[in-house]
């Protein structure tokens, strides 16, 4: 089942990501809206990272800064923490 979030989580993304590249950057932020609570669950913390900067990219296509800058700040976050626990590990 956790397997199975984390590749309905990449999907999320890369339809996101394939949206806005087609321009319609204010559905793949609807979509990835709709579908964060679902990837912050899996606790995955690089597809939690892809997922906030790709809706941040999203808003900020779509002319949303206000609201991208929250999402910037979240994947960020998530991936400075990743890389400090990965230095821990090293």
């Amino acid at each position: 089942a956790a397997g199975s979030a984390l590749s309905t989580g990449y999907l999320d993304v890369l339809r996101a990501r394939w949206w806005t590249a087609q321009g319609d950057a204010a559905r793949a932020a609807r979509q990835l809206r709709e579908r964060l609570p679902a990837i912050t669950a899996t606790a995955y913390a690089p597809l939690r990272a892809e997922a906030h900067a790709q809706l941040a990219e999203s808003l900020q296509r779509a002319g949303q800064l206000d609201a991208a800058g929250p999402q910037t700040d979240a994947a960020l976050a998530l991936t400075a923490a990743q890389a400090a626990a990965d230095d821990t590990v090293a």
